[in-house]
């Protein structure tokens, strides 16, 4: 290598990373590996694809769900705005867990709760529409922890 790219920092999300053999090794003040970063950043990524999947999918069941359970389409606008009424209350919150607990805690569990959620929908559905209302305001609320990051 030539002298001037051995003395090369590239700038990665705000670290400053040596180049060794074309690959991002570590800080240069002994600090988180950057492949720890990027790690990072693709199960964050992977997160928010599974949280905008999830929040789309009642969208797409809401149909054979009326069909079923003979739901009027002013009803079918309140299912629909159920996830909201948790949704607008949880992301002051969820910044302040975000600062008790650190990022990774909060999207860790509310990855696992909402997918939780998502998954207690059709038994809702099929229960009552007063669980169907909780559980999809609970998913909504749920999903709010995620964007505060």
């Amino acid at each position: 290598m030539r002298r001037r790219e051995e003395a090369a920092v590239v700038v990665v999300l705000g670290a400053r990373l040596r180049d060794r053999e074309g690959l991002f090794v570590a800080r240069r003040d002994g600090g988180v590996m950057a492949g720890e970063r990027f790690k990072v950043v693709a199960l964050v990524a992977a997160v928010m694809c599974l949280c905008n999947a999830d929040r789309v999918v009642m969208s797409v069941a809401v149909v054979p769900l009326a069909a079923k359970h003979g739901w009027s389409s002013s009803f079918l606008g309140i299912v629909q705005s159920s996830f909201l009424w948790g949704y607008m209350c949880s992301s002051v919150i969820g910044g302040a867990l975000v600062d008790k607990y650190g990022g990774k805690r909060v999207i860790a569990w509310g990855a696992a709760l909402w997918s939780l959620a998502t998954l207690l929908t059709p038994w809702a559905a099929n229960h009552s529409t007063a669980s169907l209302l909780a559980v999809r305001a609970s998913l909504g609320w749920l999903k709010g922890l995620l964007y505060p990051q």
